[in-house]
């Protein structure tokens, strides 16, 4: 070719990378007549097809150019880009293998052949081949998104993080990968580092629905309720019509008279597209709603057709439920001692000791959490729920009688389990610093590992947290609960749990007495200030390091169930002679605060 028919050809590549196409055409086209054969021509045309979306032309003119070269690491790469789009996997494989037998190096020709790994689903093969293209070059951003994105894909999510974080040191992360990276960290119940990446997210785009879902969800699990609200709110002005979002927002704030949610929530109900998942997350909406504005016949009518549902959806065989549970904690309080354990002196000086808050739900222990949590001294977790953690270690252990029972069992694997359930704390703490003493677990089925607890951590303490009986079970009978806690759903069935885990959790006080405060939901309502610091000397906190505050959502007052006598009388019935001895002892601790 004539140096000016050279000159136009850089001239047409100039063209392209600017997309300016139709500039690029009135070159090629008289130069294509001149040399109808020239490699770089047929090249350049095929380029020219590829980006004005003509793939079936571009192979065509791609193909004629390899004729003539069939060693040109360009047009090899131009042919597998097309074979590939054009979903001819195995074509675009076998040339990009071509290419690298030619040169190791290229890192364009790694970086397609692991697309085509991706597309034949390959993923171990993908995983090798990022591995190396990084060993080729260590600043190779493109591999460690793939890496993070290829581990996310696989449920690897601690893994998928370390990539994420590695590729951020080499390049600015774009809207997508923070976005990933945050629905990492909300899966890895890291909610302060969701919210901060999902931040990121909204200043490109700020009206992306799911970084403003995400950010409500981790603001949420941070316990920053009316943040979240906010959140949740300008989600819906952009989609008004997600039941989900609706489901949130009661989690996030009281609602008052004309508020616009509730005739929302019935009109979405009338939609005959919904899951009946969905139908049921908007009664139990709807319930928490008529619940505030005082229309308590309303409320208890919602709640009550969403609980027929619930146990449509997950039902419960109540006679069964009823005798596995009550036979479980007979089984417990036989099993254990007043020295169930051999004490080991291993795990005595911990930095940090977990601060376990035990009760039912509705008890007021995520209300409890939070004034905690405004100490420096103490960070939450939230639920770990060590029992998951303990049957990870045998499954001698699948049954948590079995535990109690059998404790020499745990014995010596006592470290690694201490061990583990530490991690999983610590990864899951909110404000973990060098000042914290204690890192909070709420989960209500830790009180029947009490013992187990308390050997692993023998500085640990326990939290008793009780509320009025029929007020604990109102409160658990109009919770949604996402899956499992059927019996919550059945009056008998809610009372007869109640009584066998208050019957458990008497017996764990009157063997370890010293290590468990016992908490009243209603001395909070009525001597906040009193209560706290009783709670502060229990942890041998300094005077005044647990200060009230307003929650985002005001607690029930109390006595909550009187609001629906008319409509519990099983509960009544069931849990009569309970709620009497609890009315007499919170009236003795009103009258022995009012002395002091």
């Amino acid at each position: 070719m004539q140096q000016d028919a050279l000159d136009k050809l850089t001239q047409v590549e100039t063209y392209l990378l600017n997309q300016q196409y139709n500039q690029a055409e009135k070159i090629l086209h008289p130069l294509f007549k001149q040399y109808p054969n020239a490699p770089q021509v047929l090249f350049l045309i095929s380029k020219l097809y590829t980006w004005r979306g003509n793939l079936e032309k571009s192979a065509k003119f791609i193909k004629k150019a390899l004729r003539s070269e069939p060693q040109n690491m360009e047009f090899q790469l131009q042919a597998a880009q097309n074979d590939y789009q054009l979903k001819n996997l195995g074509a675009a494989r076998k040339t990009y293998e071509q290419l690298l037998k030619q040169d190791q190096t290229c890192i364009a020709g790694w970086h397609g052949l692991v697309q085509c790994l991706i597309g034949q689903q390959l993923y171990n093969e993908v995983r090798d081949v990022y591995q190396h293209i990084i060993s080729l070059d260590p600043k190779n951003f493109k591999a460690y998104i793939g890496l993070a994105e290829l581990h996310m894909a696989q449920n690897a999510y601690d893994l998928g993080l370390k990539y994420y974080q590695q590729a951020e040191k080499i390049a600015p992360l774009a809207s997508k990968d923070h976005q990933n990276k945050g629905v990492i960290y909300l899966i890895l119940q890291k909610p302060v580092q969701a919210v901060f990446s999902l931040q990121q997210v909204l200043k490109a785009q700020p009206n992306s629905l799911a970084a403003l879902n995400g950010i409500s969800e981790g603001l949420i699990q941070s316990e920053r309720k009316a943040e979240a609200a906010k959140y949740i709110s300008k989600s819906l002005a952009i989609e008004p019509n997600q039941p989900e979002l609706y489901t949130r927002l009661v989690l996030c704030k009281d609602f008052t008279i004309n508020c616009p949610e509730k005739a929302a929530i019935e009109q979405l109900l009338k939609q005959p597209q919904l899951t009946p998942q969905q139908q049921l997350s908007l009664h139990y909406a709807l319930a928490k709603i008529e619940a505030d504005l005082q229309n308590y016949d309303q409320a208890f009518a919602s709640v009550t057709h969403a609980n027929q549902q619930y146990l449509t959806l997950q039902p419960l065989a109540k006679e069964e439920f009823m005798q596995q549970q009550q036979q479980l904690v007979q089984s417990l309080i036989k099993g254990t001692g007043p020295n169930p354990f051999q004490l080991s002196d291993k795990l005595h000086n911990l930095s940090s000791q977990p601060l376990i808050l035990v009760g039912l739900p509705g008890s007021g222990k995520s209300w409890l959490e939070s004034l905690l949590a405004t100490s420096k001294s103490i960070s939450a977790a939230h639920e770990i729920n060590i029992g998951k953690i303990v049957r990870q270690f045998g499954h001698e252990l699948q049954q948590v009688e079995n535990v109690a029972a059998q404790p020499k069992l745990l014995l010596e694997k006592l470290p690694d389990l201490a061990n583990f359930y530490l991690k999983a704390l610590n990864a899951r703490a909110i404000d973990l610093s060098s000042a914290t003493q204690y890192i909070t677990d709420t989960s209500a089925d830790n009180l029947y590992y009490l013992p187990i607890i308390l050997q692993l951590f023998p500085r640990a303490k326990i939290i008793l947290c009780q509320r009025h009986p029929i007020d604990n079970c109102v409160a658990m009978y109009f919770k949604h609960f996402h899956q499992g806690h059927s019996y919550t759903k059945d009056m008998q069935s809610l009372a007869m749990y109640h009584q066998s885990y208050q019957k458990l959790a008497q017996h764990w006080l009157s063997l370890f007495k010293d290590k468990i405060w016992v908490h009243h939901y209603e001395a909070l309502l009525s001597t906040p200030e009193q209560t706290l610091q009783q709670l502060a000397e229990f942890l041998a906190l300094p005077p005044n390091t647990l200060r009230p505050f307003a929650p985002a959502l005001q607690p029930q007052p109390y006595p909550y169930w009187q609001n629906y006598a008319a409509h519990i009388q099983p509960l009544r019935e069931a849990l009569a002679a309970e709620a009497v001895n609890y009315q007499e002892l919170i009236q003795s601790q009103t009258r022995h605060f009012a002395t002091r």
